[in-house]
């Protein structure tokens, strides 16, 4: 079994993101249970109702994905592995030997999510943190980008494993 060198587990750490949509969502149907049964003659108190009971489902299942949302990260003496879960699973794996460079990326805490979900040439995202994390380079000119909430410790492990200096670039 491979020495692991840095090993990091993440879940969706946006807990206000999370209370204000709830907050909307129950909001939403409060009011949408008020319309049902306070209506009136006529189509437009019922419909607005159901709207908003339909409106609030969604959120509720937006609410229960973005919550689920983990990833984990290790980094052995051969390799660095990155899995995303939620629905869908995403799973990447580079062999430490084919890392032509790796960019610390750290961006502001008001700029957080920011262009989280803009992927710059090309590159691969595995990501539930947002956009701090490490910009990795493979010899062949793939890009990737590693999301984690400790950037600065996962980049010195990768630079020490591959045996480059502790620079930005």
């Amino acid at each position: 079994m491979a020495k692991k060198l840095f090993k990091e587990e993440l879940k969706n750490q946006e807990k206000d993101l999370l209370v204000m949509v709830g907050a909307v969502a129950l909001i939403l149907l409060v009011h949408g249970i008020s319309q049902l049964i306070t209506a009136q003659t006529g189509h437009h108190p019922i419909l607005a109702g159901i709207l908003s009971i339909v409106v609030a489902a969604g959120l509720g299942v937006w609410l229960w994905y973005f919550s689920r949302k983990k990833s984990k990260t290790k980094l052995t003496e051969k390799r660095i592995i990155s899995k995303v879960n939620a629905l869908q699973s995403k799973s990447l794996q580079i062999p430490l030997n084919d890392i032509d460079s790796c960019i610390l990326v750290e961006t502001p805490l008001a700029a957080h999510w920011h262009g989280s979900n803009i992927s710059f040439d090309q590159e691969e995202v595995v990501s539930v943190n947002g956009r701090n994390g490490l910009s990795i380079q493979t010899k062949d000119g793939k890009r990737y980008f590693i999301g984690s909430a400790r950037p600065v410790e996962l980049a010195e492990a990768v630079r020490k494993a591959i045996g480059t200096e502790s620079d930005n670039g």
